[in-house]
């Protein structure tokens, strides 16, 4: 073969590669965005340094895309990254100041009621599981949101992050003590979906 012929061929094959990443790269987007942008949002408090972050996280996970080993788990591993680079972020500006966001865990799930009461109360007892959650710290905050929103387990948690089990099961245990202890004076604003 030709030196001709042989860079006509590598281009051509470039080119599908550059095709199959811009795919892989949308679609990783459309599907984890958003997710992946509460994670940062719910660290920094700042839409723009959250945007940022996720903006980060996207492109770290595409270039480190050969590391994932199971394609299921591509939502926690890039929510992993956000909040890494969230956390990077912010040590790099030094600041961390909260401010008011509607509803950065609408997938929360919440039951669909259909009494005006039902209705407030459920909102009430959804804003005080969100900021009963802003108040974790960061580690904390990270492994609650793998475990219960992600639905992960402490392996997986672990195998994400690059920590042991051991201390993902920390972790864990730490926050679910913190926000009991939290929750004590929330009693009457909290079903009992969330103890």
């Amino acid at each position: 073969m030709k030196k001709g012929e042989q860079g006509n061929r590598i281009e051509k094959e470039m080119g599908k590669v550059r095709e199959r990443n811009l795919k892989l790269g949308q679609l990783m987007f459309e599907l984890f965005y958003d997710k992946t942008f509460r994670i940062a949002y719910f660290i920094t408090r700042d839409a723009t340094i959250a945007e940022d972050a996720t903006h980060d996280a996207f492109v770290k996970a595409f270039e480190n895309i050969n590391q994932l080993r199971d394609a299921s788990k591509l939502g926690p591993w890039l929510a992993a990254i956000a909040a890494n680079q969230a956390k990077d972020v912010l040590r790099d500006r030094k600041r961390c100041q909260p401010i008011s966001q509607p509803d950065v865990f609408a997938d929360l799930g919440m039951v669909k009621t259909s009494s005006v009461e039902e209705i407030v109360e459920e909102i009430e007892e959804k804003a005080t599981v969100q900021k009963l959650l802003r108040e974790l710290s960061p580690e904390h905050f990270e492994v609650v949101i793998l475990k219960y929103f992600y639905n992960l387990k402490c392996k997986e948690i672990a195998d994400i992050l690059g920590i042991r089990p051991g201390t993902v099961k920390s972790r864990l245990n730490r926050a679910r003590q913190d926000l009991r202890k939290r929750l004590e004076p929330n009693e009457p604003f909290v079903h009992h979906k969330y103890r």
